[in-house]
């Protein structure tokens, strides 16, 4: 329960804390909170009735908060971090605040997993809308139409949140009705070391469910058939194989749309026909179609908030035609979600896909620049930016550099590293007539800079 009048957050511009703070407001707490630059976000947020601190200082709201939120990314020599704790005033994470939130509410639906978190999630709430039972939803995103990834629905009845792993930041959820895992990959290995350090945090979460609750999961990831005998609560599976309880066939591509046939068990329940392109979504569809089907909504629905469902922001998002290039900016920072967006763009008829890519963080690329060099040399032309710092110091010998060696070993592709946008853009500007599409990829600074690009 929430215990708290006043609540501060710090970042409050960031997806994850904007998308809570609506909802708070809309449940009648005193919301303010602090962030670097008036983005449109904030703007939002202002326009909502919550007062927002430019810049971080000691401000009088976040001196007569009760309860202070901050999210892994806020520092611990933040100075209104610092102050908040000098004043013994009581500090939570992001995630811990998320998990207070569910606690209010009865159905809590927790989708994870290492890639498609957000449009899984999406997809969810769509079918919930069109099956009119109002769901609240948190996602770390923005959905297409939308000014913020929340939702406030009419009650308590459904909370649809994403829980994120990073950090062990998932592990904060304390009563789980449904959890949904999209698959489980060797992610954040700073925080958890090994691929068994990630699934046993997965094991632990899915120990969350309530007694009377269910996991629904992805049974094409092997993370998840490795640890499939050690779950204790009921198990739903979808995917592509034949042992999946939730499958999709005859997939096929029409006029931009996906769509496919889908099966439960051996029941045909129908047609789906979605906005979004590639098996990647029709495995998030299928994720969420599982869910629905355990709260007993009827395929006519599913198919229907299935079809209404657009995007979440940066999936594969289109910004705009250079020199008759299509331009798109997407958020995969994982070589499995960049494998999933190339093979997209193949799938929507590209004749030729350049991707620019800025690797997230240090200890990432430390650890994956085998998988990302693989991932990408299934485009055409590959254009390498630096590494996105985030949370972490540069480390010594760690860079894009590391990439663009394995790449060449590889072979067969077009690939470059520079250090400076100005030089990327000089690049694509000689190059981008004779692509059809070009990808800006990456959870930094890159979704920035491919709007510079486009806008001129």
């Amino acid at each position: 329960m929430i215990n708290a009048k006043k609540i501060y957050f710090l970042g409050i511009g960031g997806s994850g804390c904007s998308s809570m703070a609506f909802w708070l407001k809309a449940r009648g707490f005193d919301v303010c909170g602090s962030d670097l630059c008036l983005s449109d976000v904030v703007k939002e947020l202002i326009v909502a009735g919550i007062h927002v601190h430019i810049g971080h200082s000691e401000n009088t709201d976040l001196q007569k908060s009760d309860l202070v939120v901050y999210s892994s990314a806020i520092k611990d020599d933040n100075i209104e971090l610092v102050f908040a704790r000098n004043s013994q005033k009581p500090t939570i994470k992001r995630a811990a605040m998320l998990a207070m939130m569910a606690e209010e509410c009865k159905n809590v639906i927790a989708v994870c997993g290492s890639a498609g978190k957000s449009t899984t999630t999406g997809f969810l709430a769509s079918i919930l809308n069109a099956a009119a039972l109002s769901p609240s939803v948190i996602v770390g995103g923005i959905f297409s139409g939308q000014k913020s990834g929340a939702q406030i629905g009419n009650n308590d009845e459904y909370f649809i949140v994403e829980a994120d792993e990073y950090d062990r930041s998932f592990l904060e959820m304390r009563k789980v009705k449904l959890a949904l895992c999209v698959g489980i990959e060797a992610e954040h290995l700073d925080i958890y070391k090994t691929f068994d350090g990630v699934k046993e945090a997965f094991l632990q979460f899915f120990g969350k469910v309530v007694n009377d609750g269910s996991t629904v999961l992805c049974i094409g990831s092997a993370g998840v058939r490795e640890i499939l005998s050690q779950i204790g609560c009921e198990k739903i599976t979808y995917g592509f194989s034949a042992d999946a309880e939730y499958r999709a066939e005859n997939i096929r591509y029409e006029n931009g749309k996906t769509v496919f046939d889908v099966y439960e068990n051996e029941n045909f329940l129908g047609n789906v026909e979605l906005k979004l392109i590639g098996e990647h979504n029709v495995l998030n569809a299928l994720g969420a179609t599982a869910a629905a089907r355990s709260y007993g909504i009827a395929p006519s629905e599913i198919a229907a908030g299935l079809k209404r469902f657009r995007c979440v922001g940066r999936r594969f998002e289109f910004l705009g035609e250079v020199d008759g290039a299509r331009v798109y900016s997407d958020y995969a920072h994982h070589p499995t979600e960049l494998s999933a967006m190339i093979l997209s763009a193949r799938e929507m008829g590209a004749g030729r896909v350049t991707v620019v890519f800025e690797p997230h963080t240090y200890s990432r690329t430390r650890s994956l620049y085998r998988e990302f060099a693989r991932a990408l040399s299934t485009a055409d032309e590959v254009i390498l930016a630096p590494v996105y710092a985030s949370r972490e110091k540069p480390q010594k010998g760690i860079s894009s550099r590391l990439i663009l060696g394995e790449m060449k070993r590889i072979g067969g592709i077009e690939a470059a590293y520079y250090k400076r946008y100005d030089e990327i853009f000089a690049r694509l500007k000689k190059t981008a007539v004779n692509s059809r599409v070009i990808v800006f990829a990456g959870a930094g600074t890159i979704d920035e800079c491919a709007r510079s690009f486009v806008n001129g």
